[in-house]
């Protein structure tokens, strides 16, 4: 038979599908500003959605299954400066009910808020990045560019991320740029990947550390640039393209 488009949006791809208990899809999982947004395809859907999401504000909420019946899900939110939690949300009382912590032994720690930054690249791309500062500092902290593996079809988000969390806690600020290839962002951004290591990618690295430098409060007199994979390889290229920018690469 044929096929037909049930969901579609300009620059994003769908992560997942939500499905009911008969397993039939009834939404779809899309990031958005690097967090996680739920779209449900029945309006009496979406407005539990939206109250789940004004109940959890700027955090991730992820719909991990549902019981026959549909009144009973379990949720998992987390967000960049929350290590996650599972709830029961009951959907006659509209009420959620804290199963589980994901890390309690972190309960009492501080961790930096993480902030989106959007920076047009040479081409007219557009670059989504994410900066985490420390929670509290007095002066302009040292900056850590860290970009991510693959470099296609890999992308960095704002869930909880441990690696990124411990620099902060050390007083790093923490860079992470979504460039060109990196998932999420639709078909063209991920293809303009293909071809562009070593160059276009790190032109997108280098735009909005530019900008980063020009418009957040962090030391552009102490930067590290650090990275696994694919990572390791833009921290070794970025070093050279750019001697004397970086006090290391790792």
């Amino acid at each position: 038979g044929q096929g037909q488009t049930v969901f579609s949006k300009a620059g994003v791809d769908i992560d997942d599908v939500i499905r009911d208990a008969q397993r039939q899809p009834i939404g779809i999982v899309y990031y958005e500003g690097g967090e996680l947004k739920n779209e449900y395809f029945d309006p009496a859907s979406q407005k539990i959605n939206a109250q789940l999401a004004a109940a959890f504000p700027g955090s991730n909420i992820m719909v991990m299954d549902k019981d026959k019946s549909g009144d009973y899900s379990l949720i998992y939110v987390d967000s960049s400066t929350n290590p996650g939690s599972v709830f029961l949300f009951d959907l006659k009382t509209k009420s959620v009910e804290k199963i589980d912590d994901n890390a309690p032994w972190l309960a009492k720690v501080k961790f930096g808020t993480s902030k989106t930054i959007k920076v047009t690249a040479r081409d007219g791309l557009l670059i989504e990045s994410y900066l985490a500062m420390p929670p509290s500092s007095e002066k302009a902290p040292p900056l850590i560019v860290m970009p991510h593996g693959g470099p296609i079809g890999i992308r960095d988000d704002r869930h909880f991320d441990h690696s990124v969390q411990f620099l902060v806690s050390l007083g790093y600020a923490v860079l992470q740029v979504n460039f060109r290839g990196s998932e999420g962002f639709g078909k063209s951004f991920r293809e303009a990947g293909k071809g562009s290591l070593g160059t276009a990618i790190e032109d997108d690295v280098d735009a909005v550390l530019t900008e980063v430098l020009k418009t957040q409060t962090v030391d552009k007199n102490n930067m590290c640039i650090m990275g696994m994979s694919y990572g390791g390889y833009s921290a070794l290229v970025s070093s050279m393209r750019w001697p004397g920018r970086f006090k290391c690469a790792i």
